[in-house]
Formats: structure tokens, C-alpha cells, sequence
């Protein structure tokens, strides 16, 4: 139960149970004014129709702007990022893959990550040579299968889950939104272009040999297969490594505990660490520890305040016309009854038995 939640149940259970025992104490003045509340029983709808109208206004306002929260932080972090938590790199600049081993063998960095695994993005467009369509603005990720499990599995369109060791070279993965603007299938072949370099396609050379590209699967849009939403390539390492000439990486990513909703406190705690073992290490190029999936959430939430307050905005306006309904009313009911509360003023009842009535009603 959240503390706001909690504060308004705890002043309706006082408010309540003041008039409660008002009332209980005042056996007279609650008939009186349960009489008067069900003697007009179109005035009363009235009322509580006008209050219901500006609670439900706000609520709603207010239930809005927490989903559109929560779901831009959902799509553009949590699914987005999966697993991922923490990313070290370089500006794109490549290192050698033993960083990553040398980092995941560190006491202290075991102690605050699930898992550490290095890895390969790069960007460039792709061609579908069966189906002849092709897409510009395609990310290529290149993941160890050996250190793939603590990021969870790629769970394919038929149900299959792979960590991608059952890949055979050449094969890789497309994710669902690349697939259905390639119109791509298991088994159709690719060719790939790295920004600022030809088309790697099959019997075209690419570093040490011919690189042919086949489609293994189309992995859902969960976990390792949501990784940036976008159109991605998947490949094993050294497939995506032949791709781009290359036997080292340009990123390590780095899991912490938790999942993949509740892990960005242990990412926080792991950040300071990751930084100073990094720092310890001869990579060849400057290292930087980000926490990528903490600012993604961050820049999300940020992006909702204006809806959130938009949304409270407009349904303070329903809210004032309603508070309104209801003060017109409560002042017609009143000079309406100024005769009986007149009389009843002369009969002798203190200030207070002429209000307790009246809040007495209104709680019913």
C-alpha cells in the first residue's frame, strides 16, 4: 500500500469517525438529519452526482498520467534495455575482448552484477535477398552466447528459446519489427552494409573469409529480443565479428540483479564499483561506465511531466465546475430550510446543533 494511499484512508477513517460518534452522542440531531437527506431525494442525487463528476475528473487525470508514465518508462527502459542495466565503451572505438573477461573475473564486480558480457553494435542496412526488400537504419548487436544467460533467452515467434549456442555460423537473428519490414522468414538469406563500408552478403569477402547471412529465427519482442525496439540484427560474436573485420568489441554489457524491472537500485549500487575496477584496467582507450537503462527511465519520466500536468490542468477546470454545482447547491438548500433552522434556532440548540445536522447529511 503506497504512504498517499495510506494518508487518505487514514483522515476518511478520522473524518468519518468523527461524525460517527457525533452522531451516536446525538441520537436526535442524526435522525433529523437522515430524515432530511431522504426527503429530498433528487436534491441529494444531485449533489452526490456533482462531487462524483469531480472526484472521478481528477482520478482519471490522475490514473492518465500515471500510465503514460508508466508506459513510456516501460517501452523506452525496461523493454528497451531488457537485462541490460550498465554499459562500459568508448565512443563506438573498438578494444579487446579480454577487457570484458578481466572485468567479469573481478571479486568485487561479481559481487553486484549477474552477468558481464562483452559485445558489438554497429549500424548499417540490410537486404532480405529472398523476399528483395531491404531497410536502411539497421542496428547490428553481437552478443556472447557463452555469457548470454544472465540476459535472458530470445524466445522466437514458434516458442523456440535459444542463448544463441545453437546458432551455426552465418545464422542469426532478426527482431520482429526488422522482420516484418523485411517480410522476412527462417531460412531467408541477408546481406548486410556497415555504415561507411560495402555490402556483406553471401560469397562477398569480409575480413578473414565469406560471411553469409541466414536467417535463424524472428525473436519476440521480450528480454534480448526487445533490445532498442528497433530493427536489429542479432548475431552470435564471431559472426558479427567476421561481419565487420574485426576480433575485438566496442561494448560490454552488464547485468544487474534484480530483472529487468527492479534491478536499477543494484545498478546504482554496482555503477561506483564497475567504475573503479574499469578504471584499473589497460583497455588501450578511455573507458566509461553508463548506466543506461536509470537514464533512460529518467529522460522518460522527464518527458511525461508536461502530459501529467496538462491532464491535471484540464480536469481541475471539471473539478472547479462541479465544486461550483455543489456550493450552488448546499446555498439553495440552505435558504430553503432558513424557515426550520429559524425555528429551531428559537427552541434553544447551541451553534453546533445547527451544523452538526447538516454535516451529519452530507455523510450520508
Amino acid at each position: 500500500m503506497s504512504p498517499i494511499l495510506l494518508v487518505v484512508l487514514v483522515l476518511f477513517a478520522i473524518a468519518y469517525g468523527a461524525v460517527a460518534v457525533f452522531a451516536f452522542r446525538h441520537k436526535l440531531l442524526g435522525r433529523l438529519a437522515y430524515r432530511e437527506a431522504i426527503r429530498r431525494r433528487g436534491q441529494a442525487l444531485l449533489v452526490v452526482a456533482g462531487l462524483m463528476i469531480g472526484t472521478a475528473t481528477i482520478t482519471a487525470a490522475l490514473v492518465s498520467a500515471d500510465s503514460v508514465g508508466d508506459s513510456s518508462v516501460d517501452a523506452f527502459a525496461y523493454r528497451s534495455w531488457g537485462y541490460v542495466d550498465l554499459t562500459v565503451g568508448s565512443s563506438n572505438r573498438f578494444f579487446s575482448r579480454d577487457v570484458a573477461d578481466r572485468l567479469a573475473a573481478r571479486p568485487e564486480v561479481r559481487r553486484v552484477t549477474d552477468g558481464v558480457a562483452a559485445g558489438i553494435e554497429a549500424y548499417g542496412s540490410t537486404s532480405d535477398l529472398t523476399t528483395r526488400q531491404g531497410s536502411s537504419g539497421v542496428t547490428l548487436v553481437g552478443f556472447d552466447p557463452v555469457a548470454q544467460k544472465p540476459f535472458g533467452a530470445y524466445t522466437m515467434l514458434s516458442g523456440r528459446r535459444t542463448y544463441g549456442n545453437d546458432l551455426l555460423p552465418g545464422q542469426v537473428l532478426l527482431s520482429r519489427v526488422l522482420a516484418d519490414k523485411l517480410n522476412a522468414t527462417a531460412g531467408d538469406r541477408l546481406a548486410f552494409g556497415v555504415e561507411g563500408q560495402g555490402g556483406v552478403g553471401p560469397g562477398e569477402a569480409s575480413g578473414p573469409g565469406p560471411v553469409e547471412l541466414r536467417v535463424a529465427g524472428i525473436a519476440k519482442l521480450d528480454g534480448p529480443g526487445g533490445y532498442t525496439l528497433s530493427s536489429v540484427v542479432f548475431a552470435p560474436l564471431e559472426t558479427a565479428q567476421r561481419l565487420l573485420g574485426t576480433d575485438q568489441v566496442n561494448v560490454i554489457r552488464i547485468s544487474a540483479p534484480g530483472g529487468i524491472r527492479d534491478s536499477v537500485s543494484a545498478a546504482e549500487v554496482a555503477a561506483p564499483v564497475l567504475r573503479r575496477a574499469v578504471k584499473s584496467l589497460d583497455a588501450g582507450v578511455p573507458l566509461t561506465v553508463t548506466d543506461a537503462k536509470a537514464r533512460e527511465a529518467a529522460a522518460a519520466t522527464a518527458n511525461t511531466v508536461f502530459i501529467r500536468a496538462l491532464l491535471i490542468g484540464m480536469s481541475a477546470l471539471v473539478v472547479a465546475a462541479g465544486a461550483a454545482l455543489v456550493v450552488n447547491l448546499i446555498g439553495m438548500l440552505a435558504e430553503e430550510r432558513r424557515s426550520r433552522m429559524g425555528v429551531r434556532r428559537a427552541l434553544g440548540p447551541k451553534r453546533r446543533g445547527l451544523i452538526g445536522p447538516a454535516v451529519i447529511e452530507g455523510a450520508w
